[in-house]
């Protein structure tokens, strides 16, 4: 099936979790989850595993690939926006700290099912389409920007916004790679 895949990881949690109470870190932990993920419900998406300060969700289930490639990138936007006012309402004044993400979004052809391991019967969604979209959020670091769009994604914009496009190396991948930033640099 093809599908839109949104990896979206914590930027620095761990000076967070050094410098404050564990019952602070998850009381912040779950602000943000549950703002991350009403993101990304509301924009007809799904999350299918979490995984420390991260998450993964997929875009498409029920829609065509150009909905879901819009919803995707709707959602990472949305989520930039509330956490800008997460981050000025609440956490500098309380906790005199700036929670930063990485998105990296990518669209492809997946396997969806469930492995049922009996550990859980969780829906799984595996690929190369998936490790490209991880890799792509790993690469907003390289990049020094919080949003990051394969070339698949940006050309099925319904009105996509000006970019910064370039070439970067992806861990795993042969060739150089095409992405579009989208959002703003971390500093």
């Amino acid at each position: 099936r093809d599908l839109a895949l949104f990896f979206l990881d914590i930027r620095n949690f761990t000076l967070f979790m050094e410098a404050y109470l564990a019952f602070d870190v998850i009381h912040v932990i779950r602000r943000l989850f549950t703002m991350f993920r009403k993101c990304i419900e509301d924009n007809h998406g799904r999350i299918i595993e979490t995984a420390g300060d991260g998450f993964y969700a997929v875009f498409g289930m029920e829609s065509s690939i150009e909905k879901a490639v819009n919803n995707a990138y709707d959602a990472g936007h949305l989520i930039l926006n509330e956490l800008d006012i997460l981050n000025n309402q609440y956490l500098r004044k309380y906790f005199n700290y700036e929670v930063k993400v990485g998105i990296g979004l990518h669209m492809g052809k997946v396997i969806v099912g469930n492995i049922g391991i009996g550990v859980n019967n969780n829906l799984t969604v595996m690929g190369m389409p998936v490790n490209i979209a991880s890799r792509i959020q790993a690469a907003t670091k390289e990049v020094n920007n919080s949003f990051l769009i394969s070339d698949s994604i940006h050309g099925l914009l319904k009105q996509p916004a000006q970019t910064i496009q370039m070439k970067i190396a992806l861990k795993g991948v042969k060739d150089p790679f095409n992405i579009h930033l989208c959002a703003k640099n971390y500093l």
